[in-house]
């Protein structure tokens, strides 16, 4: 098992994430600074954004496009530190 496994995610604004990992833990990620590159421009796209889901412990959209959990975990941000 990877040291941190993803076992749900969902959308929560535009360009955020609200993950939940398998112990328990959640983060909120943030994929907006990522959009500068051109690989990851598509989830700009709100419509795309949302079709986000967990494949093999990590969140990823059906062109290709997924984040190491290990960086979801270390970039992401306790929710309690956002506004509901």
């Amino acid at each position: 098992m990877a040291l941190h496994t993803v076992v749900a995610a969902r959308p929560v604004s535009e360009g955020v994430l609200h993950v939940r990992f398998a112990t328990g833990e959640e983060r909120r990620f943030d994929v907006r600074p990522y959009l500068r590159s051109p690989f990851f421009q598509r989830l700009a796209d709100p419509a795309y954004f949302a079709q986000v889901r967990v494949e093999a412990g990590t969140v990823v959209w059906p062109d290709g496009h997924d984040f190491d959990p290990g960086t979801v975990y270390a970039r992401g941000t306790a929710p309690a530190d956002h506004a509901a």
